[in-house]
C-alpha cells in the first residue's frame, strides 16, 4: 500500500531494548485506542556469521478496553488513565503535523519550505 508503519508505534521502538517486553497505549487519528505489547526476537543463525543475526519485532495488540485483562498492562501502564501515544497508519496517509518520526510527507500535500522557521519533523506541508 504505502509502506512502513508509524515510527511512533511500539514495534519500531523495541530495537532499543532487545529482549525486553514493552507495552504501549496508543491512539489513532480516527480516535481508536489500542494496547500493544512487543519485543524483539532473534532468528537462528543459518547464514555465514558476517551477514549478522536477523532481529525481528513481534507485536500483539488489542483495543485498549481489553488491556485490563492482560498481565503486561498492569506493570507497564496506568490503566485508569494511560498516556496515549498518537500514532498513524503510515506517514503517507497520516495527517498529524509536526511529527519527529515522519519519514515521508502526507500524500496529496504540498511541501512548504520556510528557512526562518524550525519544525520538529522533517516535513512541513499543507493541503
Amino acid at each position: 500500500m504505502y509502506g512502513g508503519g508509524c515510527g511512533r508505534w511500539l514495534p519500531h521502538q523495541v530495537f532499543r531494548t532487545p529482549g525486553q517486553i514493552l507495552a504501549q497505549a496508543a491512539s489513532l487519528e480516527e480516535g481508536q485506542k489500542l494496547f500493544t505489547i512487543a519485543r524483539t526476537s532473534m532468528a537462528p543463525l543459518t547464514q555465514p556469521a558476517h551477514y549478522g543475526t536477523p532481529i525481528y519485532a513481534v507485536a500483539l495488540g488489542c483495543d485498549l478496553k481489553f488491556s485490563k485483562d492482560i498481565c503486561y498492562a498492569d506493570s507497564n501502564l496506568n490503566i485508569k488513565s494511560p498516556t496515549l501515544t498518537p500514532i498513524g497508519l503510515g506517514c503517507q496517509v497520516c495527517e498529524r503535523q509536526n511529527c519527529q518520526h515522519r519519514g515521508r510527507p502526507p500524500r496529496g500535500h504540498k511541501l512548504r519550505f520556510d528557512l526562518t522557521r524550525r519544525r520538529l519533523g522533517l516535513f512541513d506541508s499543507t493541503h
